[in-house]
């Protein structure tokens, strides 16, 4: 019988990307600030006519262009929260729903999320980033991958344009 051999430490993503942390409920996550466009509140949200998908409740007009307003709140499967800030995406037609804007940091690193994460949410997720608070604490969040909050079948499904990837809107 062979000993166990510890499983090798993974080791992260290094690299000082700017990120914006927003909330919802008291789950805090982080986004690229380079894949936010805008951050508006949730003035000019109109009511989607025909709910197709649970989690797009909403169109926003802005600048000439509609957005599909994903909740943040039911796309990770939390509780229903109250929403007011909009996170507008660069790339496709997608904002995003929030309870809050915390603020942004600069993160040096992004982990790979452990095995715990399974399923949807290996795809929802980029990592984890370790935040460090002002009290000498460290918060642990997990880093949103804003190409999964719309997926090609689910814009299909409103009669979104599809989203070209690696194209700036």
């Amino acid at each position: 019988m062979r000993p166990l051999r510890p499983e090798p430490k993974k080791s992260p993503v290094r690299h000082s990307e700017a990120m914006i942390l927003f909330g919802v409920g008291d789950v805090t996550f982080a986004i690229a600030a380079n894949a936010v466009e805008e951050i508006r509140n949730a003035d000019g949200l109109r009511p989607l006519a025909q709910r197709k998908l649970a989690k797009v409740r909403h169109l926003l007009e802005r600048a000439g262009r509609t957005y599909y307003v994903v909740d943040a709140g039911c796309h990770f499967r939390m509780l229903p929260m109250p929403a007011n800030r909009v996170l507008i995406l660069r790339r496709g037609n997608v904002a995003l729903l929030v309870q809050r804007i915390d603020l942004m940091k600069e993160v040096s690193a992004i982990y790979a999320l452990p095995g715990a994460f399974r399923g949807e949410e290996r795809r929802w997720f980029r990592g984890l980033a370790a935040i460090p608070g002002a009290g000498g604490e460290t918060e642990v969040v997990p880093v949103v991958n804003p190409d999964t909050l719309l997926s090609e079948d689910e814009a299909g499904m409103l009669g979104a344009l599809p989203r070209a990837k690696g194209v700036s809107a």
